[in-house]
């Protein structure tokens, strides 16, 4: 028998072992002293909560272990009384309530006698919730509904924002490259949120039909919690500035657009070719053919080439944001 299999096996007695002679919790509970030791609750009959007793000096070093029966997915909370603290492993000032996630799923908890009961042992998380990573990369507005074991405060959400790229410029003696889009990444709770609105910056237009500047990318952004501007458009002649992140741990910027190049084969096509994007974006077409356009961006964020003399410029690329448990 294998190491997973003999720890599996024994969860099991030991679940057994605890229900015996107990009669789980199937309603929204609040815990009395007298319940300290191990409580088993099923909210198989719907979402419940259990609320712990205050931490006063009466509890101090008085331990709780909730453990969960059911295999539904209601949300069972555990909360704290009053203006009490539950402090998970990683939690500096501890949060108001968490959750039991998974059947068999535990935690137990110890008071302090002061406000907080601290969390002295808990059930490892399956791999099933630990490698959570979702990704939105097409430009719009979205919610995004937070799962549970970031809802829990069980564990901390890495997330990153890309801005989208700018377009690239067109302009008779060679358009500059569009600017990658800015990048914020930051690790965080989000314990106690239930959905974020998240937004996905567009990609901007490279500039077609006339000389002139492109359009810029969009904005992208996690709630309130942290953004990225959008490259900037190129121009005639220059390329975009990038754009920045803002409200993260690392902010920083994909790079700007490189400006047009001149070059002396005249006899062999342009002389003035467009710029690259920023970002390792949509390429230029350097000395190619007069009127070549510059290429689209493929990386999120990045920005669109700049066109040749009399070329269109290209397309920058959508932004990005990625949340996942790595922090």
């Amino acid at each position: 028998m294998n190491r997973a299999s003999i720890v599996a096996l024994l969860d099991t007695v030991l679940l057994r072992s605890w229900r015996m002679g107990v009669d789980p919790i199937t309603a929204s509970t609040a815990l009395t002293a007298d319940q300290m030791g191990h409580v088993v609750v099923d909210s198989t009959a719907g979402d419940l909560a259990v609320t712990l007793p205050g931490s006063s000096a009466a509890l101090r070093g008085l331990e709780v272990t909730l453990r969960r029966e059911d295999v539904t997915t209601n949300v069972l909370s555990i909360e704290a009384a009053g203006t009490d603290k539950i402090v998970l492993p990683g939690e500096a000032n501890g949060i108001a309530a968490t959750e039991l996630i998974f059947h068999g799923d535990y935690l137990t908890l110890r008071a302090d006698g002061a406000g907080k009961w601290w969390c002295v042992g808990q059930a490892q998380l399956p791999p099933s919730l630990t490698s959570l990573i979702t990704k939105f990369s097409v430009a719009g507005v979205y919610s995004y509904d937070v799962p549970p074991v970031f809802r829990s405060g069980r564990l901390y959400a890495s997330v990153e924002v890309v801005g989208g790229g700018g377009g690239g410029g067109r302009f008779i003696n060679g358009g500059g490259g569009g600017g990658g889009g800015g990048k914020a990444k930051r690790c965080m709770s989000l314990a106690g949120v239930t959905n974020v609105v998240v937004t996905v910056g567009a990609g901007g237009a490279g500039r077609t039909g006339s000389d002139g500047d492109a359009v810029t990318g969009g904005s992208t952004s996690f709630g309130e919690y942290l953004s990225a501007t959008g490259g900037m458009g190129g121009s005639r002649w220059f390329g975009g500035r990038g754009g920045v992140g803002v409200g993260g741990d690392i902010n920083l910027s994909l790079g700007a657009g490189a400006n047009m190049t001149r070059h002396d084969n005249s006899a062999a096509g342009s002389s003035y070719g467009g710029g690259s994007g920023g970002g390792g974006g949509g390429a230029g077409n350097g000395s190619g053919t007069v009127g070549s356009s510059g290429g689209d961006a493929v990386l999120p964020g990045t920005g669109g080439g700049g066109g040749n003399e009399n070329g269109n410029g290209g397309r920058g690329m959508p932004g990005e944001v990625t949340i996942q448990c790595q922090c």
